[in-house]
Parts: structure tokens; sequence; C-alpha cells
């Protein structure tokens, strides 16, 4: 089960991620006004910025500049909040970083019946009394405890028998 709270937020960080993308582009339509104010590391880093910028394929930068924009047109306390996300995002783990954004590529990827079903059940979710929430989150997790268990089980056999070829065609010494 696909847990919607984290491909919500997955959205989210996906919207801040393409926000702070884009800031070198806003940053030139204001270069004139700016150049004067910044400091030697943030023309560095902005030049930089737009070496990958203009590595971006037309698509990906037309698909960029349109989140931009819908970053710009969100109220400041909507913006001050996607940053903050966006900083703790970054302060997470590797591979916690990649789990959030494979989830946002399964949202991004999901048919629309799908993800309305999905928004269905979250908002029926969040509707029942705590006691049932929590009681509903630890069944999912005892859940997914016992597909990682049965997953290292079936593992274990492969790893076995991967070794003992490695022993078996290993030269003697």
């Amino acid at each position: 089960m696909i847990n919607i709270t984290i491909l919500k937020k997955c959205f989210v960080v996906g919207m801040v991620l393409c926000g702070i993308f884009l800031s070198p582009v806003y940053a030139e339509e204001n270069q004139q006004q700016n150049q004067n104010d910044l400091a030697s590391d943030k023309v560095k880093q902005r030049e930089e910025l737009q070496k990958k910028w203009q590595a971006l394929s037309p698509s990906r930068q037309a698909e960029l500049q349109k989140r931009f924009r819908e970053f710009k047109q969100l109220p400041p306390e909507e913006r001050t909040q996607l940053m903050q996300k966006f900083r703790r995002f970054q302060q997470l783990s590797p591979a916690r970083q990649e789990r959030l954004r494979e989830n946002q590529k399964r949202w991004r990827d999901m048919p629309p019946g799908q993800k309305m079903e999905l928004r269905n059940r979250f908002e029926s979710f969040q509707k029942l009394p705590p006691e049932q929430r929590k009681a509903i989150r630890e069944r999912a997790m005892r859940k997914k405890e016992m597909r990682d268990k049965m997953q290292e089980r079936s593992d274990r056999p492969k790893r076995r028998h991967r070794e003992r070829r490695l022993e078996h065609d290993a030269p003697a010494q």
C-alpha cells in the first residue's frame, strides 16, 4: 500500500526542487538589479547553475520554468514552508532521499483514477479517530516487517548458493 502522506510530501519536495533549480532563471531576469549586490561566490554559483540549466533539454527547461512560475504564484507563507521542507529534504540520508524520489516517480506515473482513489482513501483515513489511525499504522508496519522478513528469507538461499558457487569456482591454492 502506498503511503499517501509520503507521496504528497514527495510532490511538495519536487515542487520545491523545481523552484530552487529555477531560481537562476529568475535571477537572470533581474540580473542588472542584483549584479552589483552579489558577492563573487554567488556569481560563480549562478554561473554553475546556468551551465547546468543550459545542459538540460528544452522540454525539461520548459517543465522547470512552469514549476517555477507555479512556485512564485504561491502565497509567501507556502513558499516559506516549501523552502523549509526542501532544507529538511537536503538533510536526509541519500537512501531516504532516493526512496522519496522513487515514491514521487511512482505517484507521477500513476493513472489519474488510482490517484483519485488514493486521495479519497487518505481523506477517509484522516477523518478517523486518532486511535483507529494509530492501529492502522501499526498494522501496516507489522505487515511491512513481515514482508521484509519474507524477502530476507528468500534472499538467504540465493546468497548461500552464490557463496558455494564462488567457493567451488575459486582456484585451489
